[in-house]
């Protein structure tokens, strides 16, 4: 419904709005469009840390990655605390661990999840 002291406007008086915006014929209009810069594919950091985790407690570890990634381990099973570039991965089994749990993210910082892709399902 309109608003008092408004036509509705009909399906027609949108099709004439749009084909004024019709740039067909705009040839500068065109060519700005074409020179546009090609969006490239977002990339993923080649940041690989080299360090190894430090063992805080029997069952707590910490590792330095893009940020501070902690492994709290139940026997086999773990669960990390932040995840980094997901180099922790590299390091599980040397600590005993053979699956991940769950990954708890402490906020959604691109330092602290941007391994995810590499994340076990």
């Amino acid at each position: 419904m309109a608003p008092a002291g408004r036509k509705a406007r009909s399906h027609d008086d949108f099709s004439r709005l749009l084909d004024s915006f019709d740039t067909r014929g705009d040839d500068a209009a065109n060519a700005a469009v074409e020179k546009r810069p090609v969006k490239r594919a977002y990339r993923r950091s080649s940041f690989s840390p080299v360090g190894r985790p430090e063992r805080l407690t029997q069952n707590l570890y910490r590792f330095e990655d893009t940020c501070a990634v902690y492994v709290v381990r139940e026997g086999a099973s773990c669960v990390l605390i932040d995840f980094g570039s997901g180099k922790i991965l590299d390091h599980l089994r040397e600590l005993g661990i053979s699956k991940v749990d769950w990954i708890l993210h402490t906020h959604h910082h691109r330092d602290q999840c941007q391994g995810d892709h590499k994340a076990p399902h």
